[in-house]
């Protein structure tokens, strides 16, 4: 659940807007919805072809293409080498709804699952269980079921790890009223007694300002601090329960941009990592520095960036001796997608490594429940 989203909704129940009460259960499908009302496409992009030239002699060493079905879903994946086969197939199958229901993986390309996940959903599509096989022989390796609130929160998970029938892990979690998790606590032997607890603290704004976590042995506490603005300034970290800090990061700020962060990890008030950040008139990050404890910068790196606010040029200097040793050049389309990608890995004037994308434009559904797949070629 989205937390801004469910604040819109929270106000429009407090002012009577609704006839009864209304939630957010999954923001994605919310939006969907919104925008079929209206008439108006939720069209997002995702990456739908990668290539890679990693020694840029015009030939592709690596390539990733996603294929999509009628409702612009990501069917399969196909990954291959350079020699052009295929060797990795990620299958995906969705139900009426748009839910993804089974995800193969097929680890050589022989055309069969290596791996499956299947996906069983509830009424209003939240996840309820998962049926896990590990090596592709049709049976179970890992169940999983959770437990919903009336909000689509996950508020409890009980895992059988090896599919014996007997559920040998339970994890719990509850929310506020805003939405946010406040205690996430494991029972990892199904003892009835709770192994692992973690407690978090919100101020007004939303923003996380206590986590205690313990383990019946040791408690390990980190604080956090904000400014006006709600950017993190101050991350204390207790992790042996003795209430004293044993690592502090500061962070410093101006016009909301981060401009140094001091990393202390013992706390003797000496910082074991400094890093500097510099911004151009239109706030886009400029330069990056960091000191290990020398005055002299131990990396630097600079940052070109268009109109738009894109970078298309990174240079890395990887010891601070004031030389590049890397270059990268980016180029994009005309929505701002990356397109291009030409990397000098030595900073002589050639271009080593090429890399080129193309997209698909996906609805809000299908962006958020595929994005983190997708990322793995993406990166």
């Amino acid at each position: 659940m989205d937390p801004l989203f469910q604040s819109v909704i929270d106000q429009a129940n407090d002012s009577g807007e609704f006839e009864t009460s209304r939630s957010v259960r999954n923001a994605a499908f919310a939006l969907d919805h919104l925008y079929e009302t209206l008439e108006v496409s939720p069209a997002r992009s995702i990456l739908s072809a990668r290539s890679s030239d990693f020694d840029a002699d015009g030939d592709i060493d690596a390539s990733v293409e996603f294929k999509f079905d009628a409702a612009a879903n990501v069917a399969i994946a196909e990954a291959r080498d350079a020699d052009g086969n295929i060797d990795l197939v990620y299958t995906n199958h969705y139900d009426q709804q748009g839910n993804r229901v089974r995800f193969d993986i097929d680890q050589d390309g022989d055309g069969d699952a290596d791996s499956s996940d299947i996906y069983s959903f509830d009424e209003n599509r939240n996840l309820i269980g998962l049926v896990r096989d590990t090596d592709g022989d049709g049976l179970a390796n890992l169940v999983l079921s959770n437990e919903v609130d009336e909000n689509g929160r996950t508020v409890r998970t009980d895992s059988d790890s090896n599919a014996a029938g007997i559920v040998d892990t339970i994890t719990r979690w509850e929310y506020d009223e805003d939405g946010n998790a406040i205690l996430f606590e494991q029972d990892r032997d199904a003892d009835g007694e709770v192994d692992f607890t973690r407690i978090t603290e919100y101020d007004d704004d939303g923003n996380l300002t206590r986590q205690e976590s313990s383990d019946g042995t040791t408690n390990r506490v980190t604080i956090f601090a904000y400014d006006a603005d709600g950017n993190a300034t101050l991350t204390e970290s207790d992790i042996d329960g003795d209430t004293v800090a044993d690592s502090v990061i500061t962070n410093e700020f101006e016009d909301g941009n981060l401009t140094q962060t001091e990393t202390d990890d013992d706390n003797d008030g000496v910082p074991n990592l400094v890093s500097t950040f510099i911004y151009d008139d239109d706030e886009n990050l400029t330069r990056l520095s960091r000191f290990d404890g020398t005055l002299r910068p131990t990396f630097v790196e600079s940052y070109e960036c268009d109109d738009s606010g894109n970078v298309t040029r990174r240079e890395t200097d990887s010891n601070g001796d004031g030389s590049a040793d890397r270059i990268v050049a980016f180029q994009y389309d005309s929505s701002n997608r990356l397109i291009l990608t030409e990397a000098d890995n030595n900073a002589d004037g050639s271009v080593d490594q090429i890399d080129t994308r193309t997209y698909q434009a996906v609805g809000w559904w299908a962006y958020e429940t595929l994005v983190d797949m997708v990322a793995i070629w993406g990166s």
